[in-house]
């Protein structure tokens, strides 16, 4: 008795479907921008220690999937118009709710503070390049000024930012060197930049990897905080 909803209210019931059916949709688009920054756009994590990034990725992911299994026992539930099936569904979904909020918030919190951590760990990942050796630091860097289509970066130590490569030791053994070499990664798609040892300027990146790379990652994680923030107030109203 009291078990089930009023069988004549049928406009609440398929309310209900509709609305989770729309969150359905929001949970997806969520599950797919973490996705989507997991696979294709997180080349600059092996230059951070800072793992927020990627954490509220994977946190992106993880509660779209929980949403999108949440959505659909609420339809379930919805249409069965059990009551203590949908007090599980809207206790489970104001738990989501939570999580995606944090998610969106940890996402702009990023965005403020990786103006300060990222260009001292890219000078200190500069001079770990080996290009001889199979590293995570190595392959972050080639991927990053391939993909941001830089070379190296801006300090007060060098005039342009291709320069600051003549710190590496790997590439450039030694100090008082006359021609500053620098990894293959910098030259540009199809050229060869090296030529007698001398690095051709003029066809090599001519971008700041540490402007490109914040720009970059402030960017992303303004889609990754709006997308997630936009479902939560949509699940909130639907």
């Amino acid at each position: 008795m009291g078990q089930y909803i009023d069988k004549s209210n049928r406009l609440v019931r398929w309310g209900l479907i509709a609305a989770n059916v729309m969150s359905m949709i929001c949970c997806l688009i969520v599950i797919f921008v973490g996705i989507w920054t997991l696979i294709s756009k997180s080349f600059l994590s092996g230059l951070l220690t800072d793992r927020l990034f990627l954490s509220c990725a994977y946190l992106q992911v993880a509660a779209g999937l929980l949403c999108l299994v949440n959505c659909i026992f609420g339809c379930y539930s919805a249409y069965k118009e059990v009551k203590s099936l949908l007090v599980v569904y809207t206790t489970i979904s104001v738990l989501l709710l939570t999580v995606l909020v944090i998610g969106g918030v940890l996402a702009y919190i990023f965005r403020h503070q990786v103006q300060e951590n990222l260009k001292a760990q890219l000078v200190l990942d500069l001079r770990k390049y080996d290009p001889k050796m199979t590293s995570m630091v190595t392959w972050s860097w080639d991927k990053t000024q391939k993909e941001l289509q830089c070379c190296g970066m801006m300090t007060i130590q060098v005039e342009q930012s291709w320069q600051m490569w003549r710190y590496n030791t790997a590439i450039n053994p030694g100090p008082g060197l006359e021609h500053i070499k620098v990894p293959s990664s910098c030259c540009k798609e199809g050229v060869a930049c090296m030529m007698n040892n001398q690095t051709m300027v003029e066809k090599i990146w001519p971008g700041d990897c540490y402007h490109k790379g914040m720009e970059f990652l402030q960017g992303h994680s303004q889609v990754m905080g709006g997308v997630t923030l936009a479902v939560a107030v949509i699940m909130v109203f639907g």
